[in-house]
């Protein structure tokens, strides 16, 4: 298998800060893309997913290195589960809960 290149924060195909259109509607609560907005606040610096080249990035500090230990899907469970987990004490939301931690969502 071809090595992955390791490339400096201005070499990655995007920019450091995302840049929000003045039409953005926020996603509704509890739904996968909240849960995509959340993963990108917490690990947005650190983790990137590069589409064309099918595969995560990690920022080391210094540059970016392709991603292979599944720490992203690690973290996207971790968020997964803590939206899960504030939804679990109520009777009517038990049920989505139970949703946010299925593998189709994660």
């Amino acid at each position: 298998m071809k090595a992955a290149p390791t490339l400096t924060f201005d070499e990655m195909p995007f920019t450091k800060s995302v840049k929000v259109k003045p039409d953005y509607v926020p996603p509704v609560p509890n739904s996968e893309d909240s849960l995509a907005v959340l993963f990108v606040q917490r690990h947005g610096e650190s983790l990137r997913y590069v589409a064309s080249q099918d595969r995560w990035m990690e920022w080391t500090g210094k540059l970016w290195q392709q991603e292979d230990t599944l720490l992203s899907f690690e973290r996207a469970r971790e968020i997964a589960k803590g939206e899960a987990d504030a939804l679990r004490g109520d009777p009517k939301t038990q049920s989505l809960a139970r949703s946010l931690v299925t593998a189709g969502t994660i």
